[in-house]
């Protein structure tokens, strides 16, 4: 996956060293933090990313680590111009 979650090492820096004060902090359910935390969390809603961006005071660009993956195809293509015909 092109995707990681770098919650943990943001939380650090303002002094939430666990998933459990994760949740203490944020209001996020011990569960979802934990995944949040260790990087399992394979969904993430905006919901919850607006709740971390808000308690963590960071863009959500700062809880998100993303690399391309190499072997993926473009997702748009540039759009061709279709032939017209008789058309002056």
């Amino acid at each position: 996956m092109a995707m990681k979650l770098k919650i943990d090492d943001l939380a650090r820096k303002l002094g939430i060293e666990n998933a459990a004060q994760l949740s203490d902090r944020t209001g996020l359910g011990l569960t979802s933090s934990y995944q949040l935390w260790e990087g399992k969390a394979k969904m993430v809603s905006l919901r919850t990313l607006n709740t971390l961006c808000n308690k963590l005071k960071a863009n959500p660009a700062l809880l998100i680590d993303y690399t391309p993956d190499s072997d993926e195809t473009p997702a748009v293509k540039p759009a061709s111009k279709p032939k017209q015909r008789g058309s002056r």
